[in-house]
């Protein structure tokens, strides 16, 4: 019986019988794994009423060895109290308590949701790492956007990305992950992209909290309502509730293929930079009032070079013009060098550092220290460098927090959130991470 919950040592009860409202209780079981078709003893799960059970493997899975599942069992508490639901066609609804906390033993296969953007993808890795802690046997499957991918195409810690491609339809994306056979669905967007994926791909949901209201009210009258500051890192452990696992106090991680250090190791090489200590500048921002005027570039590239530093410059396509105006002091990679490849650069120098943007996060994700430079958006928003080595450059002004993720222009017309961080600081920062 193919895709029947195979079930290892339980308890269960029968249903009751509607004539007579009796039911029966049996023994303690012990079942061998099986895969397409179900052993003579092994029960289909809709079948029962389970109250006890050691261990559920779906059949999706490949056979896990019979002594792997006894090893896992003797590391896990097995005196469990749980209820299950089995719901068949791509609905698979598993319940389960365990002295007032969560433990989900049936959840085999997780779809973690995240189409966007570099950051945020990347908050989302110390979640994977718990997961794969806890569930060493589970199927973690990544689902992302195709320009994103790389982020996290060759983290260990996932068994598959699977990528929206250019185009593709969401129903199309959805019948791709539902033959996956989900048993459990994270929505760590909160879209409404990410909420139609949920309508359409059958399985138990869980999203976290956006704090939407909170940030909209800091933002119209500077009024703050988070209380306790959370990184969005953390928060996206809310749509993990009852799956037993918690914030381990790492950093992202973000890991790079060989390639894409084999290039980055020839580009420092052929420009001689491969021999002094290296400082990556990331002077680009989707939005004007997130970018550091390019004058204290300038003056900061030239203080750093002065102090022995090879610099680089990253970036996308549209950075192309604020590395032109570094390139006396600098070379530049902006437009150049795909994810991977920025990632393997950030990897080898000593610092970054960066405006309130995607290399902000790249860079923890590699382990480099970096100085992150915040103006119009505040701690609160979540987006702080997280669980790592960092100095932050910001200025308490009224006017902050005036946007969500940065504009085309300052409202009050003199951005000194970022104006106002000078040269001298940036370069002290510096200073005071590499010592």
């Amino acid at each position: 019986m193919a895709g029947v919950w195979q079930i290892k040592r339980y308890f269960a009860n029968r249903k009751v019988d509607k004539q007579n409202g009796e039911s029966e209780r049996t023994p303690l079981i012990d079942y061998e794994v099986g895969m397409e078709d179900s052993p003579k003893n092994l029960i289909p799960l809709r079948a029962w009423n389970v109250v006890g059970c050691s261990e559920i493997l779906h059949t999706s899975q490949p056979a896990v060895p019979k002594a792997s599942v006894d090893q896992h069992l003797e590391q896990t508490d097995v005196d469990l109290r749980h209820r299950f639901i089995e719901r068949r066609s791509n609905r698979a609804c598993l319940l389960a308590k365990r002295s007032g906390a969560s433990v989900p033993l049936g959840v085999t296969c997780i779809l973690l949701v995240r189409f966007s953007s570099i950051g945020d993808v990347l908050l989302t890795t110390p979640l994977v790492r718990s997961l794969r802690t806890r569930h060493p046997a589970a199927r973690l499957v990544f689902v992302t956007k195709r320009a994103l991918a790389p982020l996290v195409v060759d983290n260990p810690r996932l068994s598959e990305v699977v990528a929206l491609e250019p185009g593709e339809s969401l129903r199309t994306l959805a019948r791709r992950l539902s033959a996956l056979r989900p048993t459990t669905g994270l929505d760590l967007h909160g879209s409404l992209r990410s909420a139609a994926l949920r309508l359409f791909v059958r399985c138990p949901w869980r999203g976290y909290s956006k704090r939407k209201l909170a940030r909209r009210v800091l933002i119209a009258t500077k009024i703050d309502l988070y209380g306790r500051r959370v990184g969005v890192a953390e928060r996206y452990f809310e749509a993990a509730a009852g799956l037993d696992v918690r914030p381990d106090g790492g950093p992202p991680e973000f890991f790079v293929a060989a390639a894409a250090r084999e290039r980055a190791a020839r580009w420092l090489a052929e420009r001689r930079l491969d021999g002094a200590p290296l400082a990556v500048l990331a002077p680009g921002a989707a939005h004007f009032t997130k970018r550091w005027p390019p004058d204290r570039w300038v003056a900061l590239a030239e203080r750093l070079r002065a102090a022995g530093y090879g610099l680089a410059v990253v970036g996308g396509p549209d950075d192309r013009a604020v590395a032109q105006a570094l390139a006396s002091h600098a070379a530049s990679t902006a437009g150049d060098f795909a994810l991977q490849e920025t990632g393997a650069l950030l990897a080898r120098a000593r610092v970054a550092i960066s405006g309130d943007t995607g290399v902000m996060h790249m860079a923890t994700g590699v382990g480099t220290p970096v100085v992150a430079l915040f103006g119009p958006t505040v701690e609160q928003f979540g987006f702080f460098p997280y669980a790592a080595r960092a100095a932050v450059l910001q200025r308490d002004l009224d006017c902050r927090p005036c946007s969500a993720m940065g504009g085309p222009r300052c409202p009050m017309g003199h951005h000194r959130c970022l104006r106002d961080i000078g040269v001298e600081d940036v370069a002290a920062a510096v200073e005071r991470l590499v010592a």
